[in-house]
């Protein structure tokens, strides 16, 4: 059932929305009891949320495997997250790390991600991402130098 923006009432969004979840349910209850190993990321953002919610309500069999990637970017605030939902579910989730390491550039600990001939740069004031080509680069959102390699 598509349903265009303009002009909705309450009462058809409402039917809507109840429609989109129960269909989530069904299809996701479904692949859980077609399947025998399921691995469910949990990244600590609201869709992942609401995937691990509907995950656990439906896993009758308790075979999903929980994962939280580290990459080492991540706020305390999310980390305290993740412990927060293994205690609200009592549940393992398992925090993993990347292959690759994350390097520290820069005197001010800015971190970089290295893949091939692509630098990402996480500004530390602002936490913006960006692609360094260059030195003596500054955050696009901050003006932070981000290089004092000079």
């Amino acid at each position: 059932m598509m349903v265009e923006h303009k002009d909705i009432d309450f009462i058809t969004l409402l039917q809507y929305t109840t429609e989109t979840i129960a269909n989530a349910f069904e299809k996701t209850k479904k692949y859980l009891g077609s399947h025998h190993s399921i691995v469910c990321p949990v990244s600590g953002g609201a869709d992942s949320d609401i995937m691990l919610d509907m995950i656990w309500r439906l896993d009758t069999e308790k075979k999903v495997e929980y994962v939280f990637v580290d990459t080492g970017l991540e706020m305390q605030a999310t980390k305290d997250h993740i412990e927060y939902l293994k205690d609200k579910y009592e549940i393992e989730i398992k925090t993993v790390r990347p292959k690759k390491p994350i390097n520290k550039t820069g005197l001010d600990n800015t971190m970089a991600l290295q893949y091939e001939n692509c630098n990402i740069v996480v500004c530390p004031d602002c936490r913006g991402r960006l692609k360094l080509k260059s030195k003596g680069k500054y955050c696009d959102k901050c003006g932070q130098k981000l290089d004092w390699s000079e």
